[in-house]
């Protein structure tokens, strides 16, 4: 009996998991942001977006909105301040450009913050998200090669990084 329980609950687990994955891996760069937005995302990773994606996203990279519900590391032991729909935007942005090589499956990092490299602290994203978001937005209109703009970083002539 507790071999069937055992199996039913795996089951459901692996048929959840799997409905999850198929959800995200459809999803529309529309239904992501209303989803964020009326702080209904309800799922664990971030959407399977690609490069094509980008300049839709980048329409919403300015938007200082406080999303409370939103796709979180699971690795990630660092709890940060709720962050702006925009630098969740560009977070996306950024998990497109390293993908498929991010260091954290689809995530760019611990999350969606912004750390000084120079004075080695976070920042206040209150401060940063507007330079940020230039930083981004120029770095797209370098080039339409793909392949050759997801090897230049955008924050590279900044004073940030991903935290």
């Amino acid at each position: 009996m507790k071999t069937k329980t055992f199996l039913l609950i795996l089951s459901l687990i692996f048929l959840l998991t799997g409905c999850e994955k198929i959800a995200l891996d459809n999803m529309s760069v529309r239904k992501y942001i209303k989803l964020l937005k009326s702080d209904s995302y309800d799922y664990h990773d971030l959407p399977a977006f690609n490069s094509s994606d980008i300049p839709e996203l980048l329409k919403y990279a300015d938007d200082d909105q406080i999303i409370t519900k939103y796709p979180h590391n699971p690795i990630s032991s660092l709890i940060g301040e709720d962050p702006r729909l925009g630098v969740l935007v560009l977070w996306t942005v950024e998990s497109i450009r390293l993908s498929p090589n991010g260091p954290i499956g689809r995530f760019p990092s611990s999350i969606p913050g912004f750390w000084n490299i120079k004075i080695q602290e976070p920042v206040d994203i209150n401060i940063v998200h507007p330079l940020v978001s230039q930083a981004y937005k120029t770095w797209w209109n370098l080039n339409t090669d793909f392949e050759q703009l997801k090897l230049i970083n955008p924050l590279e002539n900044t004073d940030y990084s991903w935290y």
